[in-house]
Protein backbone atom coordinates (compact mmCIF):
# COMPACT_ATOMS: atom_id res chain seq x y z
CA UNK A 1 0.00 0.00 0.00
CA UNK A 2 2.66 2.19 0.52
CA UNK A 3 4.42 1.94 -2.39
CA UNK A 4 1.78 2.09 -4.31
CA UNK A 5 1.22 5.98 -3.74
CA UNK A 6 4.43 6.86 -4.94
CA UNK A 7 7.16 8.79 -3.78
CA UNK A 8 6.50 11.90 -2.10
CA UNK A 9 8.45 14.70 -3.06
CA UNK A 10 11.79 14.59 -0.94
CA UNK A 11 11.87 11.34 0.01
CA UNK A 12 14.53 9.18 -1.41
CA UNK A 13 12.87 6.17 -3.18
CA UNK A 14 14.91 3.68 -1.20
CA UNK A 15 13.77 4.83 2.46
CA UNK A 16 10.04 4.79 1.00
CA UNK A 17 10.74 1.15 0.18
CA UNK A 18 12.40 0.09 3.85
CA UNK A 19 9.27 1.76 5.25
CA UNK A 20 7.04 -0.38 3.35
CA UNK A 21 8.95 -3.17 4.36
CA UNK A 22 8.85 -2.18 8.57
CA UNK A 23 5.32 -1.47 8.02
CA UNK A 24 4.89 -5.14 6.26
CA UNK A 25 5.91 -6.73 9.64
CA UNK A 26 3.73 -4.36 11.89
CA UNK A 27 1.47 -6.89 12.42
CA UNK A 28 0.51 -10.60 11.17
CA UNK A 29 3.68 -12.71 10.29
CA UNK A 30 6.72 -12.12 11.99
CA UNK A 31 9.76 -11.16 9.80
CA UNK A 32 12.04 -13.73 8.63
CA UNK A 33 15.52 -12.90 6.90
CA UNK A 34 14.65 -15.70 4.31
CA UNK A 35 11.02 -13.64 3.92
CA UNK A 36 11.06 -12.45 0.26
CA UNK A 37 10.94 -8.50 1.29
CA UNK A 38 14.17 -9.33 3.45
CA UNK A 39 16.15 -11.39 1.67
CA UNK A 40 17.06 -8.88 -0.99
CA UNK A 41 18.81 -6.44 1.77
CA UNK A 42 22.38 -6.46 3.30
CA UNK A 43 22.64 -8.43 6.66
CA UNK A 44 22.72 -5.27 8.49
CA UNK A 45 19.42 -3.78 6.61
CA UNK A 46 17.74 -6.98 7.71
CA UNK A 47 18.82 -6.17 11.40
CA UNK A 48 17.55 -2.64 11.65
CA UNK A 49 14.15 -2.99 9.14
CA UNK A 50 13.29 -5.97 11.67
CA UNK A 51 14.12 -4.10 15.26
CA UNK A 52 12.32 -1.28 13.44
CA UNK A 53 9.61 -3.36 12.91
CA UNK A 54 9.63 -4.48 16.61
CA UNK A 55 8.83 -1.02 17.74
CA UNK A 56 6.28 -0.38 15.20
CA UNK A 57 4.47 -3.97 16.23
CA UNK A 58 4.83 -2.88 20.33
CA UNK A 59 3.38 0.96 19.23
CA UNK A 60 0.37 -0.74 17.21
CA UNK A 61 -0.37 -3.26 19.90
CA UNK A 62 -1.25 -0.06 22.40
CA UNK A 63 -3.66 1.27 19.99
CA UNK A 64 -5.59 -2.09 19.38
CA UNK A 65 -8.70 -0.08 20.70
CA UNK A 66 -8.29 2.80 18.44
CA UNK A 67 -9.41 4.89 21.16
CA UNK A 68 -6.37 6.74 22.34
CA UNK A 69 -6.49 5.67 25.46
CA UNK A 70 -2.71 5.59 25.80
CA UNK A 71 -1.22 8.44 25.62
CA UNK A 72 2.21 8.53 26.61
CA UNK A 73 4.90 5.47 26.98
CA UNK A 74 8.00 6.33 28.96
CA UNK A 75 11.00 3.85 29.00
CA UNK A 76 11.03 3.84 32.47
CA UNK A 77 14.72 2.64 33.23
CA UNK A 78 16.14 4.99 30.86
CA UNK A 79 17.33 6.98 33.64
CA UNK A 80 19.15 4.41 35.27
CA UNK A 81 21.17 3.95 32.96
CA UNK A 82 22.28 7.42 32.09
CA UNK A 83 23.58 7.60 35.72
CA UNK A 84 25.51 4.67 35.44
CA UNK A 85 27.67 7.03 32.87
CA UNK A 86 28.64 8.99 36.00
CA UNK A 87 27.24 12.04 34.43
CA UNK A 88 29.08 11.74 31.04
CA UNK A 89 26.89 11.50 28.24
CA UNK A 90 29.56 11.06 25.68
CA UNK A 91 28.18 7.16 25.15
CA UNK A 92 24.61 6.62 27.25
CA UNK A 93 24.94 2.92 29.28
CA UNK A 94 23.64 -0.17 28.23
CA UNK A 95 21.45 -1.94 30.15
CA UNK A 96 22.63 -4.62 32.27
CA UNK A 97 22.75 -8.00 30.49
CA UNK A 98 19.65 -9.70 33.06
CA UNK A 99 17.87 -6.04 33.09
CA UNK A 100 14.42 -6.00 31.88
CA UNK A 101 13.32 -3.24 29.59
CA UNK A 102 10.43 -1.53 31.21
CA UNK A 103 8.08 0.81 29.85
CA UNK A 104 5.06 2.98 31.44
CA UNK A 105 2.10 3.77 29.76
CA UNK A 106 -0.59 6.53 30.52
CA UNK A 107 -3.61 4.87 30.50
CA UNK A 108 -2.59 1.03 30.65
CA UNK A 109 -4.82 -0.94 32.11
CA UNK A 110 -3.72 -4.44 33.12
CA UNK A 111 -5.88 -7.32 32.37
CA UNK A 112 -7.32 -4.49 29.50
CA UNK A 113 -7.45 -6.12 26.01
CA UNK A 114 -4.83 -3.54 25.14
CA UNK A 115 -2.70 -5.10 27.90
CA UNK A 116 -3.12 -8.72 25.71
CA UNK A 117 -2.52 -7.18 22.84
CA UNK A 118 1.17 -6.02 24.26
CA UNK A 119 1.78 -9.10 25.99
CA UNK A 120 1.38 -10.79 22.77
CA UNK A 121 3.42 -8.11 20.39
CA UNK A 122 6.09 -7.57 22.67
CA UNK A 123 7.52 -11.01 21.25
CA UNK A 124 9.47 -9.63 18.53
CA UNK A 125 11.06 -6.83 20.72
CA UNK A 126 12.03 -9.19 23.81
CA UNK A 127 13.96 -11.39 20.94
CA UNK A 128 15.87 -8.40 18.65
CA UNK A 129 16.76 -6.85 22.02
CA UNK A 130 17.21 -10.30 23.89
CA UNK A 131 15.57 -9.29 27.36
CA UNK A 132 12.38 -9.13 28.77
CA UNK A 133 9.97 -6.03 27.71
CA UNK A 134 7.96 -5.40 30.97
CA UNK A 135 4.95 -3.29 30.50
CA UNK A 136 3.12 -1.40 33.46
CA UNK A 137 0.71 1.58 34.32
CA UNK A 138 2.44 5.09 34.53
CA UNK A 139 1.87 6.58 37.98
CA UNK A 140 -0.45 9.72 37.90
CA UNK A 141 1.44 12.55 38.31
CA UNK A 142 0.55 14.72 40.95
CA UNK A 143 -1.64 17.64 39.71
CA UNK A 144 -1.27 20.99 41.15
CA UNK A 145 -3.68 23.00 41.90
CA UNK A 146 -5.11 25.78 39.40
CA UNK A 147 -4.43 29.13 40.50
CA UNK A 148 -6.88 32.48 39.49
Amino acid sequence: MITSHGNPLGWNPEYLRRAAVVARFHAGALPTRSHKTLRDLLPDEQKITIQLAAILRLANAFDTAHDGHIRRVKIENADAAKRRTNGFLRKPAKLGPNEALIIAAEGFIAGSATAQAVAAERYLLETVLRRAVVVKAMKAAAQKPLQC
